[in-house]
């Protein structure tokens, strides 16, 4: 099995409250997922990082920006680079 699907079980088996950082996000497929679990599983904050390229940094924005509405009640993301 490779390391995202093993990765992505984990994330849901968190606990409110917990802190999830995605390093080398791409289009920040893991956080989105993790930002959009249910309420009593959802972290209270998805931190979003990859190399500070404004295009790439562009691109995980607009992924983050359109799924907003889908993002748990209590979870905040942030998008660095």
């Amino acid at each position: 099995m490779s390391v995202l699907p093993v990765r992505l079980l984990q994330i849901a088996k968190k606990k409110v409250g917990d802190t999830v950082v995605e390093l080398g996000a791409g289009c920040a497929l893991p956080s989105l997922l993790a930002a959009t679990l249910p309420h009593e599983r959802a972290p209270s904050l998805v931190v979003v990082t990859d190399y500070p390229d404004e295009a790439l940094l562009a691109n995980m924005r607009i992924n983050l920006h359109a799924n907003a509405r889908l993002v748990a009640p209590g979870c905040f993301v942030v998008c660095e680079g």
